[in-house]
């Protein structure tokens, strides 16, 4: 808990607040509670004067992001890190909650490993949400019990980027999960195209030598998926997409009424295939980094709104699993603590979209494919950020809550990251 403090000259930038747009004065308790606010120069009824007061001209006050792909390290994985770990690097980018894939050791996906994590999180800043198996281990043959991990707090279900193959299957899953009120979040990825590649197929990734993955992988994944979630209720939510492609396919079948929706990671806004070049495994994901064409359809795709939401599908990993001949390092990549910082500069400084806009996709959209409660910047709200666009966050080191031996994980070194996220809870 913080002292109470007075933000003066602060902008709001939610456009589900009636103050959105606006310059205000506010008056945010010892709890992170918004008391009181104002028209900028306007009394606060309920100051007392022992407030802190800070000039926060040019900054924006906004509702805290919600990510809702995340993989935790812990349980399992403590080579990797920590629950505690991963709150804090979540707090400090901004994040109040967190959707745990559930790609932990146990796999969440029995009612007592959904249970235990919650238990494990309590007291964190962040809070951590579970998301159950779709399936036994993730391993795509039996379904999981859907009802008693939803019964046990699962918000949501998935296999992670280990998605679904079989059609009947992931129908099946959808049909229970529905009995729920659910969402299922699935990677659109064709295991067969992908099986034994590590690179997008370009022209430039066959110069360089790598097995390249078709968009197909996706596209085919795509068509199949989106065909048997259009004869369920169940929201099913594509994640991430990273072609032009398949983008096109998301707006075509919203176009048709289907009930779903789709996001992206920061690291595909801002990378391209290009970064291969350098060999480096911090730039090994999957799906893979794709062309130049691709990254700006991604972009527009979320500045018109087709793709619903920015996650970060932070993936911690150790320095042994990473730092290997590239045919041999884990994919995977961390950015929760600039979820932020990363879309902001893709989507915001590029002047594709407003701050305010940006908001919607961080904030309000993932809350609600996870069923989680809105929060708006009103009076009562808790969990608020203040927002500094013109600051700079370049490298781990300046951000808060990341760890530095993380660094063999991280995808933007050289570049210039704007906006500071400052959390007041």
């Amino acid at each position: 808990m913080t002292a109470a403090r007075i933000l003066k000259h602060i902008t709001v930038a939610d456009p589900r607040s009636s103050w959105d747009g606006r310059t205000v004065d506010v008056l945010i308790g010892a709890d992170g509670a918004l008391q009181d606010i104002v028209s900028s120069g306007s009394a606060l009824a309920k100051a007392s004067g022992q407030e802190e007061t800070l000039d926060a001209r040019g900054d924006a006050l906004a509702p805290a992001w919600a990510d809702l792909w995340v993989h935790s390290p812990e349980p399992g994985h403590e080579n990797r890190g920590n629950l505690s770990e991963l709150a804090a690097e979540a707090y400090w980018g901004g994040v109040a909650d967190v959707g745990v894939m559930p790609t932990t050791l146990p796999v969440l996906d029995s009612a007592d490993a959904v249970t235990g994590l919650r238990a494990r999180s309590k007291g964190l800043a962040t809070r951590l949400h579970a998301i159950g198996a779709l399936t036994v281990k993730c391993a795509g043959q039996d379904l999981a019990e859907l009802l008693d991990l939803r019964a046990a707090g699962a918000v949501a279900y998935s296999d992670a980027e280990r998605p679904v193959q079989r059609a009947s299957l992931l129908l099946r899953a959808l049909q229970y999960a529905e009995l729920t009120g659910a969402a299922v979040l699935q990677t659109p990825l064709d295991a067969s195209l992908a099986q034994g590649q590590h690179a997008a197929e370009s022209a430039l990734n066959t110069r360089l030598g790598f097995k390249g993955i078709s968009p197909l992988a996706e596209t085919l994944a795509l068509q199949r998926d989106i065909s048997v979630a259009a004869v369920t209720k169940t929201p099913i939510h594509f994640s991430p997409i990273t072609t032009a492609a398949g983008a096109q396919l998301i707006r075509e079948a919203k176009s048709k009424g289907i009930a779903l929706t789709a996001s992206t990671s920061p690291v595909y806004l801002l990378g391209t295939d290009a970064w291969l070049n350098s060999f480096d495994t911090r730039y090994k994901v999957m799906p893979p980094l794709r062309t130049e064409m691709d990254r700006v359809a991604l972009c527009l795709a979320v500045a018109d709104g087709t793709l619903d939401l920015v996650t970060s599908h932070h993936q911690p990993l150790t320095r042994e699993e990473k730092e290997l001949e590239w045919d041999y390092a884990l994919p995977g990549a961390t950015g929760l603590g600039v979820l932020f910082a990363a879309s902001y500069t893709a989507l915001v400084v590029s002047g594709l979209m407003s701050l305010s806009a940006l908001v919607e996709r961080l904030a309000h959209a993932p809350r609600r494919v996870l069923g989680l409660p809105a929060t708006t910047v009103e009076l009562g709200a808790t969990r608020l950020v203040r927002i500094s666009p013109s600051v700079v966050v370049a490298s781990p080191d300046l951000v808060p809550g990341y760890d530095a031996w993380q660094a063999h994980t991280w995808p933007y070194a050289g570049l210039s990251l704007t906006g500071r996220v400052q959390p007041l809870w």
